[in-house]
């Protein structure tokens, strides 16, 4: 090499020393030492970014891993974009943390799979962050899904690791507002409790689908507003499928009850209420937020509902007139005028329409075995035609006897004796001629018999017994709540509206006995039941689906907190006046109501409470409770409502008393009778409208005007 040649390598070696340390001094300036003129350079600057699509979002209850059985829908997520902007190679990674607040971050719309780390396969939480690897944050970056951990302010943040030659810029943030939306059902009349998985929703949490022209059992479901509220937003329900329609009343209406699923509502608290439009499959009621620019989120809250049929509930009726005389006539001179006259024996069926299910049967008051008076007995009715066919047949033999004060009918069947003893001999033969007289006024007490599913059970004694009815429905939700919640303890059952529906029935008789420890009345512990189950309770048993429904009712019985207490702890009258019986301890008739025993007759140990005849079949005398089994046109569960409040005065008081529950209840088929009012079918005196009765705790009955 010449000394020209190296001189020339020495200065190239120089200017390249000079053009590196006055890039690091100022990239801005040139070698002017040298003489060179060149480009500026410029450092590459690096830069993490993080971006929600939106800046709110929906609280993740967490659905699929509370109740991974049933699949339901998730809410609606926010979508993340996590990426870096380079001009340069970018050889790091990021790390994605939690700031504030709290989030679930998936890698899949459908919220199926959590973002994991790829070190130690945990998922990010506040204390532990989740590296991404370059390869994902490159280019248009990676997409993630973000539901909210905890309601209120929610902060990400992505920081970028350092790298040699290169400028990161601190971590990029997101922030949004993690929004609760509630969606609560109440199996009866408004309450804050909330439905739990494994419920459903009307009247025991089925949604009923009714029959032709028959109103719906509704259900109240309570939407509650946004937490924290969004200023602009509305709420929305949705429904995953048909089956459903929910409303603005509780009863059908003709003007403002238009289906209001998919519509949206204002943000602040409301109560709307379900009803079932085709029984089917379970749907998913969905609580949403449309947000002031249109946005959709959707899932805030479920609920799952099943649409079932709605299933004939049938109404009876008996209406005891103290006034009307049921006896045979002896025509014998030597027989005094008031002698001439004999009661018939009690139950005795003396008249039985051939038009409708109409019947009269004769009662005898206590100590007064020579006089008998008449009981008429309507039903069933499983829709309102029948019952307006029961009351025209009752109406005819109400003015027969009403003219004369005098009325004669024949006996459809023999009577047979009521001695002890002689219970296969014919008291009076059929077709013998009884006479009904009319002493007095009409008027006497009122009991209501309903054929109703098992699943309505808890409503229906919150309805008709307003303290211990209440009580067992409560007592019945608590437990299904528990086993539903707690998996854990109860792994292997089912808690269910048929479920409720036993425990209800069963808690009842135990709220009403250990409330009335003295019953010395002769007819046992049924005198102090308002509702009073004709159905024995180990038909209702019967009447569970599954091993996980009984299992579970297995555990609530052993684990009654007064299961070693007498169910009637101070004893009841059979007869004797005294307190001759204690009947069997609540551990003992649970598990009768299970498995009832071969003497039992399949019967549980208050169907009927001991010291009362047996319920095997053919025995003349029949005691009440627990003498059927379930209805057996629908399966339902057939129960008495003792005593219709005050005194039923007259025949238009009952028409009105009567309708009032049929009402309630919802038959199928159009009313004509109260609508239209009774004056233009039956002539004077109606009932006022205002006295017309729409239910046991309605407008009172009043006396005739």
């Amino acid at each position: 090499m010449t000394d020209i040649d190296l001189l020339a390598v020495r200065a190239g070696m120089k200017r390249a020393r000079n053009v590196d340390r006055d890039a690091e001094e100022d990239p801005t300036l040139g070698d002017a030492e040298v003489g060179v003129t060149r480009k500026p350079c410029i450092h590459t600057v690096v830069r993490p970014e993080l971006v929600f699509a939106r800046n709110v979002m929906l609280l993740d209850r967490d659905y699929r891993a509370r109740h991974a059985a049933h699949l339901p829908p998730i809410p609606t997520p926010t979508v993340l974009t996590a990426r870096f902007v380079a001009d340069a190679v970018y050889a790091g990674h990021g790390n994605l943390s939690i700031a504030a607040g709290g989030a679930r971050v998936y890698t899949d719309a459908g919220c199926t799979t959590l973002l994991l780390d790829p070190d130690d396969g945990l998922p990010l939480t506040g204390p532990h962050p989740v590296r991404i690897p370059n390869a994902q944050l490159a280019g248009a970056g990676v997409t993630l899904y973000v539901l909210g951990g905890a309601r209120g302010a929610l902060g990400l943040r992505l920081a970028l690791d350092p790298a040699a030659g290169l400028v990161v810029q601190g971590p990029a943030p997101a922030n949004a507002t993690v929004v609760e939306l509630t969606l609560e059902a109440s199996t009866f009349r408004p309450s804050s409790v909330a439905l739990v998985e494994g419920q459903k929703i009307a009247f025991g949490k089925l949604a009923g689908v009714p029959p032709a022209l028959a109103r719906s059992l509704r259900c109240p479901v309570t939407i509650r507003q946004s937490t924290p509220q969004v200023p602009g937003a509305r709420l929305m329900l949705r429904s995953s499928a048909p089956g459903v329609s929910v409303h603005p009343r509780e009863r059908a209406s003709a003007v403002g009850d238009a289906d209001r699923l998919g519509a949206a509502q204002p943000d602040a608290d409301q109560v709307l209420w379900v009803q079932g439009t085709a029984a089917g499959a379970p749907v998913w009621l969905s609580l949403g937020l449309e947000l002031a620019d249109g946005t959709d989120l959707d899932h805030g809250d479920l609920l799952k509902v099943i649409p079932v049929a709605q299933g004939a509930v049938s109404v009876g009726f008996e209406w005891e007139v103290n006034a009307l005389m049921v006896e045979r006539h002896h025509d014998l001179d030597r027989l005094r005028l008031d002698t001439n006259w004999e009661g018939i024996p009690s139950k005795g069926i003396v008249f039985q329409s051939t038009v409708a299910a109409l019947r009269i049967e004769a009662e005898l008051p206590q100590g007064r075995i020579a006089e008998s008076y008449g009981e008429f007995v309507l039903g069933p009715a499983y829709d309102h035609a029948q019952l307006e066919g029961q009351f025209a047949e009752l109406k005819r033999v109400h003015r027969a006897v009403e003219v004369q004060r005098l009325a004669y009918v024949r006996t459809p069947a023999a009577i047979m004796s009521r001695e002890p003893g002689r219970h296969a001999e014919v008291w009076m033969p059929t077709g013998h001629r009884v006479a009904l007289r009319l002493k007095g006024t009409w008027g006497g007490t009122a009991q209501a018999s309903f054929a109703v599913p098992l699943w309505m059970l808890p409503n229906f004694l919150a309805r008709f017994d307003e303290g211990p009815g209440d009580r067992a429905k409560q007592h019945a939700e608590t437990f299904a709540a528990q086993v539903a919640n707690d998996l854990g303890v109860h792994a292997g059952r089912e808690a269910t509206d048929l479920l409720i529906g036993l425990v209800a029935a069963c808690q009842y008789y135990v709220e009403v006995f250990r409330g009335h420890p003295r019953l010395g009345d002769d007819d046992g512990p049924k005198t102090s039941l308002h509702v009073m189950f004709r159905t024995d309770f180990h038909a209702m048993y019967g009447r569970l689906e599954n091993d996980r429904q009984r299992s579970a009712f297995a555990a609530w019985c052993a684990a009654h907190p007064h299961r070693a207490d007498r169910l009637l702890p101070a004893g009841y009258s059979t007869g004797g006046g005294g307190f001759e019986a204690r009947g069997p301890t609540i551990a003992n008739w649970l598990a009768s109501v299970i498995a009832p025993g071969g003497a039992r007759h399949g019967k549980d140990l208050m169907s009927p409470p001991a010291g009362f005849p047996d319920h095997h079949g053919p025995e003349v005398i029949k005691y009440g409770m627990g003498k059927l089994e379930c209805d057996g046109v629908t399966g339902n569960v057939i129960a008495e409502c003792r005593d219709i409040p005050r005194n039923v005065a007259g025949f238009d008081i009952f028409v009105g008393a009567a309708f009032g529950i049929a009402d309630d209840f919802l038959l199928a088929g159009n009313r004509t009778w109260v609508d239209h009012g009774l004056e233009a079918r039956w002539g004077p005196n109606p009932l006022p409208v205002e006295r017309r009765f729409r239910g046991l705790r309605g407008d009172p009955l009043g006396n005739q005007p």
